[in-house]
């Protein structure tokens, strides 16, 4: 894990993009997408945006900052973002390593989460080695009705999974 002062997304991007040369660099960026645009527009408050007069340089930068990159790590020789936002009192910690998603989740309350396919409540990819880039006191035992109802994390196998487990916690769990 490598350290990084705390910036927006939008700032780190342009930073830290790799060069065309690089066999993974469409990945990076359909990732740093994907976050930015799907995730922020699933994620954030539109009862503050839509207060924001319409193309307001207010909107844009809103938008823009609603995604910070809190370390890095390295896949495929590629510097790649860990990422956090907070949405509805909930802190969330993600990264992507082009196999697979980690989502670390520190809530204010217990949340009621079905994974229903989704994820593994008894995975064993819920260790610190397998989160690279996260602060290891930000790595929590998997999710379990029983218990690591407010803290935990969990594996996400594709974008596909990962924006449906968002979707189903915006929707139907907050």
């Amino acid at each position: 894990m490598s350290e990084t002062p705390k910036m927006t997304l939008k700032d780190w991007k342009k930073l830290n993009a790799p060069g065309k040369e690089m066999n993974f660099e469409l990945g990076y960026w359909r990732q740093i997408n994907f976050m930015q645009h799907e995730i922020t527009f699933l994620m954030m408050d539109y009862n503050e945006y839509d207060k924001m007069e319409y193309l307001s340089d207010e909107r844009y930068d809103f938008i823009h900052s609603f995604i910070n990159v809190l370390s890095t790590h390295i896949s495929k020789s590629i510097k790649l973002p860990v990422y956090e936002f907070k949405s509805k009192g909930i802190r969330f910690i993600v990264r992507y390593n082009f196999h697979d998603w980690k989502v670390s989740i520190i809530s204010d309350r217990d949340l009621e989460i079905e994974p229903k396919g989704l994820f593994n409540p008894k995975s064993s990819s819920v260790k610190p080695c397998y989160f690279e880039g996260f602060p290891k006191d930000l790595v929590f035992p998997n999710y379990n009705e029983k218990e690591n109802k407010d803290k935990f994390s969990v594996c996400l196998h594709n974008e596909f999974s990962m924006y449906v487990f968002f979707w189903y916690l915006i929707n139907k769990v907050l």
